[in-house]
């Protein structure tokens, strides 16, 4: 029985096909966060104002990784809200 493909068959669907699929993910991700730098640089060098900018460079984001809108909005109850004093508009402690 020849050990040398058998060895060749593992190693292929074990470890070189997984680590190819890997890299192609990793390469996948990078494209994805260098799309939505381009869009927001491009977006900010024909004049759109910068949070406009910004905010056509979020909706690049991927939607697997899109944080939600309750994720990004805190709610008023939550100790991650920021509350302003209106008397003196600063921060409330």
């Amino acid at each position: 029985m020849p050990l040398g493909s058998l060895k060749g068959i593992l190693l292929c669907y074990g470890l070189v096909g997984p680590l190819a699929a890997r890299m192609g993910k990793m390469a996948d991700e990078e494209h994805a966060f260098m799309q939505v730098l381009r869009v927001t640089i491009i977006a900010f060098l024909k004049g759109v104002a910068p949070i406009m900018a910004v905010e056509m460079g979020r909706r690049m984001v991927p939607g697997h990784v899109r944080p939600s809108t309750a994720a990004t909005i805190p709610s008023p109850g939550s100790e991650s809200a920021i509350v302003i004093n209106p008397d003196t508009g600063s921060l409330a402690s």
